[in-house]
């Protein structure tokens, strides 16, 4: 039997709502100054004794995702879908795509997997090395890449 907050049964019922969700940028925990609210829609279980809305894991991921996607959108950042089409159009695994862009293969995984959104450093990177006048003026460097595994 699972339990709410208030530490009894749970009876619950189910309503679509929105929430609002309190997102402070990289590195500035504890600084609310500069944190954003995000408006997320959801449909949540909520608690019949206390009213207070019970959040599972998917809830959890759902909610993570639908800022992630709010983020990528206000700053014009790549989708996980276009970070992946670049990397197919080079023809390079993750790993090999991580190299390219100096960067951590887990960072390529998270981005890929919309665990995390780009930052805009990282995007402009990735725009101007997978840009077509870039790639054909250093197609040596992707060769070797590829050669190397």
């Amino acid at each position: 039997m699972e339990f709410c907050q208030c530490k009894k049964p749970r009876p619950y019922k189910f309503l679509d709502m929105e929430i609002t969700e309190r997102v402070l940028p990289r590195g500035r925990r504890g600084i609310n100054n500069k944190a954003k609210d995000y408006a997320v829609p959801i449909r949540a279980a909520i608690c019949e004794h206390c009213d207070r809305p019970i959040y599972g894991p998917s809830e959890k991921k759902e909610i993570k995702l639908h800022i992630n996607n709010q983020l990528r959108k206000e700053k014009g950042l790549l989708s996980p879908q276009e970070i992946i089409a670049i990397r197919k159009k080079l023809g390079l695994t993750v790993e090999q795509f991580a190299k390219y862009l100096k960067a951590n293969p887990k960072t390529i995984y998270a981005w890929e997997a919309n665990y995390c959104p780009s930052n805009l450093i990282a995007n402009e990177l990735i725009r101007i090395k997978c840009s077509d006048t870039y790639i054909q003026t250093n197609q040596g460097e992707i060769q070797q890449l590829k050669s190397a595994q």
